[in-house]
């Protein structure tokens, strides 16, 4: 038989549609790359599941082919999606995972075809045994993907829910894009989602935060950032709660820095005093800065000479 696939997500799509409507559990891995072997490979693990009814297996599979090129989007429409950005993948994820179907939740006529059966579950994971617990980024990543490429709906409905998605992505990303926040050491991300979660459940704060509990983070980095795209705050509370995080890791900052040092109290002659205020002066740094430097200096030039 001849089969008109173009791609590898087209491959993909014949492939997982292939078992589900045979209802194969686990669903064996399709194969790597897309070229006339891994299509022969396809027409192979077709004859495997029909035989001996090898005819009814080359209907079903022609059948599945025909819906893969109403479905199929092409590179450029997966170019949005495919960026390897935590935080638009954290926040995908979420949606992902939180709603059966997130076709219906965002264009609710969507008219979605089982090649299966009727009864099979309309959920993405149950229906092709995909991870809901995903830990690392990158399977989350690589399962959203095969969101858009296994769904079995026509190529224009992914387009629109796209579209949508990247509407309401510029949107919130408008609003703050965090990168002061991931420049800060990871060490203080615990710090800053406790402070999220205590000043959500203030009394004169009403910013009700995500249970993400169900979803896995690789990091508290992420995490922070997530409850805060989910939660329901308005743009004007956001923006207030984000002065106030900002202004109180600051202070954190000054206080973490004051507790490791100790004052002296030295002697030191005018030239000298002269002298270290010019070159704080030349330097654009503080004097306790250029002491500091001078005397590691001289410690370690100490050292390499005992």
């Amino acid at each position: 038989m001849y089969l008109l696939i173009s791609n590898k997500m087209e491959l993909d799509f014949c492939w997982y549609q292939l078992h589900i409507v045979n209802k194969i559990n686990p669903i064996p891995s399709p194969p790597k790359k897309f070229n006339k072997a891994s299509i022969a490979i396809l027409e192979s693990e077709m004859i495997r599941l029909y035989e001996p009814n090898i005819s009814d297996g080359c209907n079903w599979l022609n059948l599945i082919v025909k819906r893969c090129h109403q479905s199929s989007l092409t590179e450029n429409d997966m170019v949005w999606l495919k960026q390897k950005d935590n935080r638009l993948i954290h926040w995908l994820w979420i949606l992902l995972t939180t709603y059966e179907n997130l076709f219906k939740v965002l264009i609710p006529d969507t008219d979605i075809t089982l090649t299966n059966s009727a009864k099979s579950s309309n959920s993405f994971f149950d229906k092709f045994l995909f991870n809901i617990n995903a830990y690392s980024t990158t399977e989350k990543h690589e399962i959203i993907l095969n969101y858009f490429v296994l769904t079995d709906i026509h190529k224009d409905k992914k387009r629109e829910l796209i579209n949508i998605l990247i509407t309401k992505w510029n949107s919130m990303k408008k609003e703050e894009s965090f990168n002061w926040f991931y420049k800060e050491d990871e060490k203080l991300s615990p710090w800053a989602l406790n402070y999220l979660h205590e000043y959500s459940y203030s009394k004169e704060n009403h910013m009700l935060l995500k249970d993400l509990e169900h979803i896995h983070f690789e990091n508290d980095s992420d995490k922070f950032v997530a409850l805060l795209d989910t939660s329901n705050a308005l743009p004007e509370q956001k923006k207030t709660f984000l002065k106030s995080i900002k202004k109180a890791l600051a202070q954190k900052k000054y206080r973490d820095k004051q507790t490791r040092k100790k004052q002296c109290t030295f002697k030191l002659s005018e030239d000298s005093i002269e002298q270290l205020s010019k070159i704080s002066k030349w330097k654009k740094t503080s004097k306790d800065k250029i002491i500091n430097e001078i005397i590691k200096k001289e410690y370690l030039k100490s050292l390499s000479n005992i």
